[in-house]
């Protein structure tokens, strides 16, 4: 994402003076001097980030943010007050595709900022949610709404400024993912995270997944099938990886 104080207008209009690497001056008697001074900073991070949280999770909750599938396929919805967005079938395509996936890029880059400022504020549930439905919005159900072939950055504000920190989020969550909790959950992050993993960072991929805990030690028993001791992380691995004979055979011993 573009540096705000990298423009000569945004440091006039809010009389920053830059020094060397990261520092800078703010002048007295400006708002800025003014509000630092007379709230505390950790109350006022405090204070910011609950505000953004609370809107945050707002927005998780907007309509524009999931698509009404009753209304996609049949023009209709019966519910009287349909929490998903309406989009016609008309309006639906490359355009609509990336406009969806920018909302959520976006909102990523924000709670990233929101974090990057106030590290204390940093919620793992905030940022599965967001991956969730990231993935939801990249691999909708209905081939009508699109796929990842239509994905075009070019359509999408600081979009590869997204994708960079979905990156990092997603080795975060792999390093975090614990086997031994109960195994629909972890298999269903684990699947989500693989996805966006192959799609976006398929290069680096193998190196980082090797180092996860639930590929490379703590194998749960649970995880694995009775009847030849095959593990299931592996299984669902191969599949994503995509680049052996055996990679269809090993998605269909995960499903199974």
């Amino acid at each position: 994402m573009p540096d705000p104080l990298g423009r000569d207008d945004v440091l006039r209009l809010f009389s920053i003076v830059p020094l060397l690497g990261d520092e800078f001056i703010i002048l007295c008697g400006t708002f800025l001097h003014d509000s630092a001074t007379e709230t505390p900073r950790n109350n006022y991070l405090i204070s910011a980030s609950d505000k953004f949280l609370a809107v945050d999770k707002m927005c998780c909750d907007a309509p524009v943010f999931l698509q009404c599938l009753p209304f996609v396929v049949s023009g209709t919805c019966r519910r009287a007050r349909c929490p998903q967005q309406h989009v016609t079938i008309s309006n639906l395509g490359h355009v609509q595709y990336n406009a969806h996936v920018a909302i959520h890029l976006q909102q990523i880059l924000i709670l990233q900022l929101l974090y990057f400022a106030c590290p204390s504020t940093k919620q793992w549930k905030s940022m599965s949610d967001r991956i969730d439905r990231l993935c939801e919005a990249l691999n909708p159900p209905l081939f009508i709404q699109g796929s990842l072939v239509d994905l075009d950055l070019t359509l999408i504000p600081h979009g590869s400024a997204g994708l960079r920190v979905v990156k990092n989020w997603t080795r975060e969550f792999l390093y975090k993912l614990d086997p031994f909790q109960s195994p629909s959950p972890f298999l269903t992050t684990l699947m989500r995270i693989n996805s966006l993993i192959f799609a976006f960072d398929r290069n680096d991929a193998p190196a980082y997944i090797a180092q996860a805990k639930c590929v490379a030690r703590n194998i749960s028993t649970t995880l694995l099938l009775k009847a030849d001791n095959r593990y299931l992380v592996l299984d669902m691995l191969n599949l994503h990886r995509g680049v052996t004979e055996s990679s269809i055979s090993s998605g269909i011993l995960y499903l199974q």
